[in-house]
Parts: structure tokens; C-alpha cells; sequence
């Protein structure tokens, strides 16, 4: 009787290795195929560097910092969509708009925090910068922050006029935007592959402009009441 349910163990055991290995080699085979269609070169000086069968394309873009319109005064959110649209009327080429969910993060916070308690030797104190500390430490570990990026890709030839038109017409908004780095771009294709939802890595094409009021081709914006 012992002999017959260790045989069924190790037959039990035998499938659930085959299955697995399967498992594995599906996503790796998905994988190889994302990154076959992904064709990046480089990520360096600040931008992807993009080889479509033999043609090359530069991506830039900026970083749009969070701003909760619902904490404005009902004339200052109306003047920040408002720029948006007079932003987005002068866009007279292609973008692309995406999201990322990435791990906050608090650098900054904790070097000025350690640079603080370095020469500190009150004890309540540093227990106090301790306790901030590891705080962050399981903000980090617990949650995840939203960052929002608008981006162009296009030739050599190109790619400094529409970047340079990019960051143009978005300085002229009411929100506060840096370039894109390195480590944007990185986050952003982690992003997508640790992403169960999305198959590819991919630009979102801005396809909900209708929900703008559209007059004569241009966005607008409903007269105040």
C-alpha cells in the first residue's frame, strides 16, 4: 500500500515538473517575441534609442509632476485644463502619453534626514529620525507612486525640433514638468514587463480626445457658467 501511494506521489510529481516546464518555456517564448518587437538599442544621455529593422528612431520625453486639481479654487482648475487645451491645439505632431506605477522615491528625504541627525546626539531625537526612517522604508516597500510622461519619437533629422516644440508648449501650462532620464525610461519598460495586464511594451496613442469639445479641429473648453 506504501509502494502504490509513493508511486502516485512521484507520477503527481512527474506532471506538475512537465507542466511547469512548459509554463517556462511559454514565457519565455513570449518573452523573446516582446523583446524582438520592443527593438531597443540603448537607453543613455537621457533618451531610447529605437532600431527598427535597420531605421533608427530617438525617443525623448518629459515628466509631468502631480498636481490634484480637485485642492484648486474652481478658477485656478479651470485656467490648468484650460492651458492644456491651448498646449494641445499647437501639438502639430505626433505624441504619445503614458502611465507608470513605479516604488517612491525618497532619496532625497532620507539623505537630508541622515545629513540632519549626523552630528545630532540628542537620543529622543535620533530614536525620532529612526522612526522616520524606517517609515519610509515601508512607505517604499508598501506602496506604489503614479508618474505621468509625455513622449515623441522620431529620426535623427527630427527628433530636436519636436522635442524642443514638446517642451515648449507644455512649459506654457500650469503644471511643472521636467525632461525625462535614464532611469524614466528604464521604469517604464520594467513597468510594462512586470505588468500581468499588458502583453507588450507599448505607446498608448492619445486617442480620448473627444472628450474635449472640438471646434474647427481645436480642442476647446465649455464656457464658464
Amino acid at each position: 500500500m506504501m509502494k502504490k501511494k509513493t508511486k502516485e506521489i512521484k507520477k503527481n510529481d512527474l506532471k506538475s515538473i512537465k507542466k511547469e516546464k512548459k509554463s517556462v518555456k511559454k514565457r519565455a517564448k513570449k518573452l523573446a517575441t516582446t523583446l524582438n518587437w520592443l527593438d531597443v538599442e540603448s537607453i543613455e544621455h537621457n533618451e531610447c534609442i529605437i532600431d527598427d529593422s535597420g531605421t533608427k528612431y530617438i525617443v525623448r520625453g518629459i515628466k509631468i509632476h502631480p498636481l490634484n486639481i480637485h485642492m484648486l479654487n474652481v478658477d485656478d482648475n479651470y485656467r490648468v485644463i484650460e492651458s492644456l487645451a491651448i498646449a494641445f491645439n499647437k501639438i502639430d505632431f505626433k505624441f504619445y502619453w503614458k502611465f507608470v506605477y513605479q516604488q517612491p522615491n525618497l532619496d532625497e528625504q532620507n539623505h537630508n534626514l541622515m545629513q540632519r541627525l549626523k552630528n545630532e546626539e540628542d537620543k529622543s531625537i535620533l530614536n525620532l529620525g529612526d522612526m522616520f526612517l524606517n517609515y519610509h522604508e515601508w512607505y517604499i516597500n508598501n506602496f506604489k507612486e503614479i508618474s505621468f510622461y509625455l513622449v515623441v519619437m522620431e529620426n535623427e533629422k527630427m527628433i530636436d525640433k519636436v522635442y524642443s516644440d514638446l517642451k515648449r508648449f507644455m512649459s506654457e501650462t500650469r503644471l511643472m514638468i521636467s525632461p525625462m532620464t535614464n532611469d524614466d525610461f528604464r521604469n517604464m519598460i520594467a513597468y510594462d514587463f512586470d505588468n500581468p495586464v499588458i502583453d507588450e511594451y507599448y505607446f498608448s496613442v492619445l486617442k480620448e480626445i473627444e472628450r474635449f469639445e472640438l471646434k474647427d479641429g481645436k480642442i476647446g473648453l465649455e464656457e464658464k457658467k
